[in-house]
């Protein structure tokens, strides 16, 4: 334990090792009084997450495989840096809120792959963890767990198997729920969405999403229960800019606020208790919209909805999209990008099948395709190389799309 300082008037209780399983174990099973703390100053401060993977006779030159994976994290574009040495490779600063680190243990026969998670990263957990939900503290950290690993390292590397046979299993949180009629990401790959309507749904609120977190400096939180909410304001010629709208065209106005009452449409979230009871919460359980020198909005938002992380990685091309062509196929894609297996997919045959139009619109979809396509090739989010697999079933590697490949294709890989 850690005691006061000159600068700051406070305890730190430290626990490594056994002793963290220790205490943990003590608190799920409520062996230790939590009303010692004060809660309103109490913080969590670090919590570290660990996976060990046996090595087998199979595997390859681990040395090779830190290098490959140091050259792969450098060469993204999200500011993290790697490093290795020593049988150990390093992702990111000792002080980040994410460090991700990767090891021989001493035994010589296992593999840790390992992230520890302090500052605002892991107070984004910490109230399941001081209100006793250990069960939704669990699923949480895990989930980061695996979506961190994911990001990071080469799924089809054979030190990684166990990420990607693990990550199938691992238990979606609540949110899963939240967007069941629209955008849940196992909704999204067993029921393609074919109506319009349901499609800029779906796009509106990862625009909303995403535009809220550059929020989060003026947001305040509301607690309703055991939920915690977070309130925001914004005008709405600035959600219109952002996304890429005249901000003051009165057509795009009035589609924006149809789209902000449809918000409190989504299905809540559900909770069933072993005892029959169950807990019931909604996702925006409060909306405002009123004219004052302009259109201004006030919403509130589930946190749990707040802080989901896609699994996958959304360039910022996709907030936008130029006409309903290019909506439908960011949305197959999207489609794709949630699908755990390493290999996407665009089935271009089926795709086009759906859609009756004429000759020069048919052309049009197809060059819309290869740009979008192309542009998520410069942006290194796939790889530079394309398979096509034509009608005849026959694979075919190139490295430029043309809407003539579209128009022999089946699907596009």
């Amino acid at each position: 334990m850690d005691q006061s300082s000159k600068h700051w008037k406070g305890s730190i209780l430290r626990f490594r090792g056994r002793h963290a399983q220790w205490f943990y174990k003590d608190l799920k099973f409520q062996k230790l009084d939590w009303s010692i703390f004060d809660f309103e100053d109490t913080n969590l401060g670090r919590v570290d997450l660990c996976y060990d993977r046996k090595l087998k006779a199979s595997d390859k030159d681990l040395n090779l495989f830190f290098e490959n994976s140091s050259k792969q994290i450098n060469s993204k574009k999200d500011n993290r840096s790697a490093k290795s040495d020593n049988n150990i490779l390093r992702v990111g600063k000792l002080s980040s809120s994410n460090f991700f680190r990767v090891y021989l243990k001493p035994n010589g026969r296992e593999l840790r792959f390992e992230i520890e998670l302090k500052k605002t990263v892991v107070k984004n957990f910490q109230h399941y963890f001081f209100t006793d939900q250990f069960e939704t503290f669990e699923e949480l950290l895990t989930t980061h767990f695996y979506n961190q690993a994911i990001q990071l390292f080469d799924l089809e590397n054979s030190y990684c198997d166990w990420l990607l046979a693990n990550f199938r299993q691992v238990k979606k949180p609540p949110l899963e729920e939240v967007l069941i009629n629209y955008s849940s990401t196992s909704y999204l790959i067993e029921k393609p969405m074919h109506d319009l309507t349901k499609v800029e749904f779906f796009y509106r609120l990862i625009q909303l999403l995403n535009y809220i977190k550059c929020l989060e400096g003026s947001s305040k939180s509301i607690s309703m229960g055991d939920r915690t909410y977070k309130i925001f304001q914004f005008p709405v010629n600035s959600f219109l800019e952002f996304i890429g709208k005249p901000k003051n065209n009165h057509y795009q106005v009035k589609k924006l606020v149809e789209f902000l009452k449809s918000l409190q449409t989504i299905e809540p979230i559900s909770e069933n208790f072993s005892d029959g009871g169950f807990r019931r919460y909604v996702a925006f359980p409060y909306l405002k919209v009123e004219r004052k020198k302009g259109w201004w909005v006030e919403l509130s938002i589930c946190e749990e909805l707040y802080l989901y992380r896609y699994p996958f990685h959304l360039p910022e091309t996709f907030l936008n999209y130029r006409d309903n062509f290019e909506l439908k196929v960011k949305f197959i894609l999207l489609q794709s990008f949630c699908n755990i297996s390493v290999q996407k997919e665009f089935p271009t045959q089926e795709f086009l099948g759906r859609v009756s139009i004429s000759t020069s619109k048919s052309a049009k979809l197809k060059n819309c395709i290869v740009r979008v396509l192309h542009e998520l090739k410069d942006l290194k989010v796939i790889e530079p190389e394309f398979e096509i697999l034509t009608k005849q079933n026959r694979l075919k590697e190139v490295s430029t799309l043309t809407s003539n490949l579209v128009s022999r294709s089946k699907s596009i890989f």
